[in-house]
């Protein structure tokens, strides 16, 4: 309940009972498309699981949060990347109201323009700034035009696949070949040789030296807040063309079983403050690690994705000032706990779907927007075998113990989780 607290802190809202509020310059402006402007758009953070699950549990508010998007759009001339009071932090990588957007518009949820989403979506995507021209050119974002060349790289190509999907379901075919193109940009920067993905300059050459545990905070590094172990998971669009970089599904589960017993060191001179909680080089205390460990379950290893995530929730989670490893970002760490609570999580945050990992309440109700509930019940047994779902009905159907839709749960419904403990 604590993190469900956590997960309504922000964003806050900006615009007077009346709707006025004022912009980035001082002037005063008039919010007309909904009842609340709100600002704290921390969307590096909170696109991975936040605004998902806001999906379920703030869906009346969630268009005015889109519509406030869409007014910084309108008042700044793109979608906020860092909002603060109307003002553009431009901090951090990505343009991640996209997959906030296109989340809601896959997940057919009303209250705004989907047109006028799209355009704002697709203007973000051709903007003059962050590296993005020399993405676009080079089909990779070269470590020597600018810093943070793999993350910008990586979640670019991510946020273009959902734009794609947008595009698609708009109807915009000639876009949706474009994006997805662009979506596949990730695999120009994977090393088959180390099984990472690293930075190469602006003549296709990797970077030398590398260390995968080399950490560089500042704007020069080649990762953001992170090291190669941290960022070399992040393509949640296309996980099975990860697999096939690594040479199959079994040799990524390989490589996540390494990350999670790699040395817990961080290398350089300037290591970032940001990469806390660390299991492996998994760091639970900064986002970039969220999904990883329901990696294991989208790839056919529940149990491993289970063993993982027990440990990560009674470590990193506990009562008292020092209860979270690392910043809540907004409400992004909380988030985890909460879809980790319900034995899910979005890996692919605007994928509509939700991978199961392993619960850890043994009820919870979920008031659904539409008047319904969605109750998962946890029935839990000794068989000595590894804790992990052995077991998932929907409705009294078995369904596969991978993932269950969005679509399904907002219908309503009871979900039946059977669970080994491993005792």
């Amino acid at each position: 309940y604590t993190s469900l607290y956590r997960t309504c802190l922000a964003p806050v809202v900006h615009s007077d009972a009346d709707g006025e509020y004022r912009n980035h310059d001082g002037q005063l402006r008039r919010f007309t498309a909904g009842k609340n402007k709100y600002t704290i758009f921390s969307q590096w953070d909170v696109f991975r699981a936040l605004y998902p699950l806001f999906t379920l549990t703030q869906r009346e508010r969630l268009p005015d949060m889109i519509n406030s998007m869409l007014q910084f759009s309108r008042d700044n001339g793109l979608l906020p990347v860092w909002d603060i009071s109307g003002w553009e932090a431009n901090t951090m990588t990505g343009y991640h109201s996209v997959p906030i957007i296109a989340d809601a518009i896959l997940k057919d949820i009303p209250g705004f323009d989907y047109q006028e989403a799209y355009a704002a979506m697709r203007k973000s995507a051709f903007q003059e700034q962050r590296g993005t021209p020399d993405y676009i050119h080079y089909g990779y974002l070269p470590q020597d035009r600018h810093g943070w060349s793999v993350t910008y790289t990586l979640e670019y190509a991510y946020d273009d696949w959902c734009i794609a999907q947008v595009a698609k379901k708009l109807g915009k075919q000639e876009d949706y070949a474009l994006f997805m193109k662009r979506s596949e940009s990730y695999k120009a920067l994977f090393d088959a040789a180390t099984g990472f993905f690293r930075s190469k300059d602006s003549l296709g050459r990797f970077i030398e030296p590398f260390d995968p545990l080399l950490s560089e905070h500042g704007f020069e590094g080649q990762y953001i807040e992170g090291t190669a172990w941290q960022h070399s998971f992040f393509v949640p669009h296309d996980l099975s063309g990860l697999a096939r970089l690594h040479g199959g599904h079994e040799k990524l589960i390989a490589k996540l079983d390494e990350l999670f017993t790699a040395p817990s060191a961080l290398h350089g001179e300037n290591v970032s403050m940001d990469v806390t909680g660390l299991i492996g080089q998994y760091a639970h205390g900064n986002e970039p690690s969220h999904h990883i460990a329901y990696m294991y379950t989208a790839l056919g290893d529940p149990a491993r994705a289970a063993h993982w995530i027990r440990i990560i929730a009674d470590s990193m989670y506990k009562t008292g000032p020092d209860g979270l490893i690392g910043n809540d970002d907004c409400g992004q760490m909380s988030a985890w706990y909460v879809w980790s609570c319900l034995g899910m999580y979005p890996i692919n945050p605007a994928g509509a779907a939700y991978v199961f990992g392993y619960p850890l309440v043994d009820q919870a109700q979920i008031q659904l927007a539409n008047g319904k509930y969605c109750m998962i019940k946890v029935k839990r047994q000794r068989k000595g075998l590894a804790a992990g779902i052995a077991k998932a009905r929907w409705n009294g159907k078995e369904i596969p113990v991978r993932a269950i839709s969005h679509h399904t749960i907002s219908q309503g419904g009871i979900l039946e989780l059977v669970v080994n403990t491993g005792e």
